[in-house]
C-alpha cells in the first residue's frame, strides 16, 4: 500500500492517484467526491464491507447509449453493447448512433425534453458546464470506484482532470486526440541535409519551428505546396502556447482574447514568416478552391495539421505514403487536444446498469476495439501503448507521436460564445496571412482581440459606454 496515500481529507478518487516522486510537484486533481467507503489497492489495504445486494437475479431491463462518430466507431460501440448483453442477459444495451457530435447533442436534448433521454451518452468536454447546469449528468467516480476501475496510472490524468468539476469526475474520458502534423514522405524527407546552422531533425524529439521551415523549403517536388494551414484560432493556438503565450485571459471563463500580449506576439511572428510565404503555404483563395485535406489525399501537399480521425481516410488513399510528427515547437511542446467522454444521464432510471456498462466501455477490451477503428486515441494508457493502438503494420509508422503529444496537450477555451468568436475573428486572421504589410504585428493582433471583446465580455463593453449611452467603439 506504500504506493498510494490514504488521507482523511482526500476523496476516494484522489486516493487512487500515485504519490508523486520527490522533486515532482503534486498536482491536485479535483476529481472524486468525498465518499464514505475507503477504496484501496492490493498490498495490505482492505476494503469497506460491501453493502448487501438483493438476492436473486435482476429483472430484465434495457438501457440506451447515444454515441457519435464515423460508422466504424458507432459500429464498434454496437458490438460492445452486444458483447455486454451476451455476458449480462438481464440488461439489454441499445446503441443510438449519430454521425456527428452536433447531431447527437441536438437529438439528446430533444429526447431529454420529452423524458426519453439516453441512459448514457458521449459528450465533448466543452459541453460539460452546460450539462451540469441542466442537471443532465451525474458523477461517475463513485460507481467506477465501486467496480474496481483502476484510476492510478490507467487513464490519462489530463483527461480525467478536464472532466472533473465540483469535487467529482462528471464523465469518463474515452477519446483524447491531439493535433499533430501529417506529412507526405514522398514530398518531405526528414533525413534531407538542412542548412549548417540548423540541427538535423530527430523524429523522436519532434522539430523546432526553424527545422520545420527548413523541411518545407526542401520540398522534393516544387510543383506541390508545402502546407495548408488555415487561419483559425485552433491552428494558431499550439504555436502561441509553445512560445509561452495565451489565447485567452482565462481558460475556464474567458472574457478576452490575449493575442496582443508580448509572448503571444513573439510566438506568432515566427509562424507568420512561414504561413505568409506563398511559395510554402496555400492562400485562403487556394484553400477555398480545394481543401488542404483534398490536396494531401491527392499527394500534392507536404504537411497537413489534423487529428487521429484522419487516419482511416488517409490509409484508404492508394499510394499515399504518410507519417506523423508533433506540431513544431517555438519553445516547448504544445498542441490542441480534442476530448470526449461517456456520461451517465441525470435522469436515468437504471443507474446501476448504466454504471455496469460504462465500466465495460472503458475497459482494456473496449478501448482496444475502439482503437482498432483508427479513429480513436483511447484515454486508457495501457491500450495507448499497445499494438492495438499503434498498429505497427499500418500507416502512420510513428503512431506513438499521438501519445507523446498528449504531454503538451491543452483544450481550447470553454465558452458557449467560442464559435461566435471564431466567426468574428476569421476574416481578421485571414488578413494576417495575406495582407502585404502587417507591421506592427501587435497592433493587428490588438484589433483581433478587440473584435472578440463584445462577444466574450458584453457587460464590460456596456459599462464602458459613454455618458450619452453610446458604447465605446471597438475596432473590428
Amino acid at each position: 500500500m506504500s504506493r498510494y496515500r490514504v488521507l482523511a481529507s482526500e476523496s476516494a478518487f484522489e486516493r487512487l492517484l500515485p504519490v508523486p516522486q520527490r522533486g515532482i510537484p503534486h498536482r491536485v486533481f479535483v476529481i472524486g467526491s468525498l465518499l464514505a467507503l475507503v477504496v484501496t489497492f492490493a498490498g495490505g489495504c482492505g476494503k469497506e464491507t460491501p453493502k448487501p445486494k438483493p438476492a436473486g437475479p435482476k429483472p430484465a431491463a434495457a438501457i440506451s447509449v447515444a454515441v457519435y462518430g464515423a460508422p466504424e466507431v458507432t459500429t464498434a460501440y454496437a458490438e460492445l453493447a452486444a458483447e455486454f448483453t451476451a455476458k449480462h442477459p438481464e440488461t439489454t444495451v441499445q446503441v443510438q448512433p449519430y454521425p456527428s457530435e452536433q447531431a447527437a447533442v441536438e437529438a439528446n436534448a430533444k429526447k431529454r425534453a420529452t423524458g426519453n433521454g439516453p441512459d448514457l451518452f458521449m459528450a465533448d468536454v466543452a459541453q460539460l458546464d452546460q450539462l451540469m447546469m441542466a442537471k443532465a449528468i451525474q458523477p461517475v467516480d463513485r460507481p467506477l470506484v465501486e467496480r474496481d476501475v483502476d484510476f492510478g496510472d490507467s487513464y490519462q490524468r489530463s483527461a480525467l482532470e478536464a472532466f472533473s468539476k465540483d469535487t467529482s469526475l462528471q464523465c469518463m474520458p474515452v477519446d483524447v486526440s491531439p493535433m499533430v502534423v501529417y506529412y507526405n514522405r514522398a514530398l518531405i524527407n526528414l533525413d534531407r541535409p538542412l542548412p549548417d546552422d540548423i540541427a538535423a531533425i530527430n523524429p523522436a524529439k519532434g522539430w523546432s519551428i526553424d527545422q520545420f521551415r527548413a523541411a518545407l523549403q526542401g520540398m522534393l517536388t516544387p510543383k506541390s505546396k508545402a502546407m495548408g494551414m488555415t487561419p483559425s484560432l485552433e491552428q494558431l493556438a499550439p504555436f502561441i502556447w509553445s512560445g509561452g503565450g495565451e489565447l485567452v485571459d482565462s481558460q475556464e471563463d474567458p472574457t478576452a482574447l490575449t493575442l496582443a500580449s508580448g509572448a503571444s506576439v513573439d510566438s506568432l511572428e515566427d509562424l507568420l514568416t512561414i504561413v505568409r510565404d506563398p511559395t510554402l503555404n496555400l492562400t485562403p483563395a487556394q484553400l477555398q478552391r480545394k481543401s488542404a485535406l483534398q490536396r494531401f489525399l491527392n499527394g500534392r501537399l507536404g504537411v497537413l495539421f489534423g487529428y487521429r480521425d484522419l487516419v482511416p481516410q488517409l490509409r484508404a488513399q492508394a499510394n499515399l505514403d504518410f507519417d506523423v510528427m508533433p506540431v513544431p515547437k517555438v519553445v516547448r511542446s504544445a498542441t490542441v487536444t480534442r476530448l470526449s467522454g461517456m456520461c451517465i444521464s441525470g435522469e436515468t432510471k437504471h443507474f446501476e446498469r448504466a454504471a455496469d456498462f460504462l465500466t465495460f466501455a472503458v475497459s482494456d477490451e473496449a478501448a482496444t476495439k475502439l482503437a482498432a477503428t483508427g479513429y480513436v486515441v483511447p484515454s486508457n494508457t495501457k491500450v495507448l501503448a499497445s499494438d492495438g493502438f499503434l498498429q505497427p503494420a499500418l500507416r502512420p509508422v510513428n503512431a506513438q507521436v499521438f501519445s507523446g503529444a498528449l504531454k503538451g496537450g491543452r483544450l481550447m477555451p470553454r465558452s458557449e460564445q467560442w464559435p461566435e468568436v471564431e466567426t468574428a475573428v476569421a476574416p481578421l486572421l485571414a488578413a494576417l496571412f495575406t495582407d502585404p504589410v502587417i507591421d506592427p504585428l501587435a497592433d493587428r493582433l490588438k484589433v483581433i482581440d478587440d473584435a472578440a471583446a463584445p462577444i466574450l465580455n458584453p457587460k464590460a463593453i456596456q459599462q464602458s459606454a459613454s455618458p450619452s449611452g453610446t458604447p465605446t467603439a471597438v475596432a473590428r
